[in-house]
């Protein structure tokens, strides 16, 4: 008789991914959320998703001593949405998040923000396509802040 081998993973463990709904534009949001979190978010190339014409705003932000790093991403451009049916302006992807106490303490701080209309966690399971899409953030994270990081840190021949 064979025996079937099942593994189960979870391919989203170590990430959070909070919802922000806000009238501001990317800019003034990443200020506010720097002022607010003592974080250092800093502008990156858009984010492109392969097979479509949109490009996403995209702020990244990394803490070098426990690892914690943050990108904000614009859910809308003039083409579309990044996540359809999602009426969320931003989305705050947070990865390595020590515990549940730090991030109740991080959505408090943005629901405290003027110009916050709302600050939730979502869950990333229930997001069709929510593999192919951290998938291609990771891709740009690799792309705009792992690869020069690697290149600027070699010394030279």
């Amino acid at each position: 008789m064979a025996k079937k081998l099942k593994v189960e993973s979870n391919l989203f463990e170590g990430y959070s991914l909070l919802a922000l709904v806000t009238p501001l534009k990317d800019y003034r949001l990443a200020y506010f959320i720097n002022d607010a979190l003592n974080f250092q978010l800093k502008k990156y190339d858009d984010l492109r998703i392969s097979g479509r014409e949109s490009a996403f705003s995209w702020y990244y932000y990394s803490e070098g001593s426990n690892y914690l790093r943050c990108m904000l991403i614009s859910n809308m451009d003039e083409k579309g949405r990044l996540i359809p049916g999602q009426r969320i302006d931003f989305f705050l992807l947070i990865k390595n998040i020590v515990d549940d106490d730090q991030l109740e303490e991080i959505l408090s701080k943005l629901r405290k923000v003027s110009g916050i209309n709302a600050a939730f966690e979502m869950n990333m399971s229930t997001i069709r396509n929510m593999d192919v899409l951290l998938e291609a953030i990771e891709m740009h994270e690799l792309d705009q802040v792992i690869k020069p990081l690697i290149k600027k840190s070699k010394p030279p021949s």
